[in-house]
């Protein structure tokens, strides 16, 4: 799920889920005909190449490599921090 609702709390993370969030309170504040019109005129379709948006899904393969990754950059960001 992207997009959490809770009593009037309604929260999203990510670029996409932001996006679904945004749409259901269109739905929630005018319809779901204006909503479905918001996304046709984004022309928002979204379908990933791979399904591997989590590291259930990903495997542990890539939840290495994406870990690694992730390290690096952190490193490469903290040497810049302390220049």
């Amino acid at each position: 799920m992207t997009v959490c609702w809770k009593g009037k709390i309604i929260t999203a993370a990510g670029v996409s889920a932001g996006i679904d969030m945004a749409l259901q309170l269109v739905a929630l504040i005018f319809d779901e005909t204006t909503a479905k019109t918001v996304q046709l005129s984004m022309e928002y379709d979204p379908q990933p190449p791979f399904d591997c948006g989590s590291p259930q899904k990903a495997g542990p393969e890539i939840v290495s490599k994406a870990q690694l990754h992730m390290q690096a950059e952190m490193q490469q960001f903290a040497a810049e921090l302390s220049k």
